[in-house]
């Protein structure tokens, strides 16, 4: 009989974990999809672009 228990309790262990993982993932997604769907400021600042698309070369060497 023990043993039934200790089997028991360690599958009710092991889902408990299972739930706890699955929560944090959710919770992880949930985060970059708000993240994903947050607007994008209409200006941005010169610290926050670095060498974009418009950036100018330097002179030449």
């Amino acid at each position: 009989m023990p043993n039934l228990r200790a089997a028991f309790l360690t599958v009710i262990g092991m889902g408990l974990i299972a739930l706890a993982i699955t929560g944090i993932a959710d919770r992880d997604a949930q985060a970059r999809l708000e993240r994903a769907l947050r607007p994008t400021p209409p200006i941005q600042t010169v610290s926050s672009v670095t060498a974009g698309p418009f950036a100018q070369p330097g002179p030449a060497r």
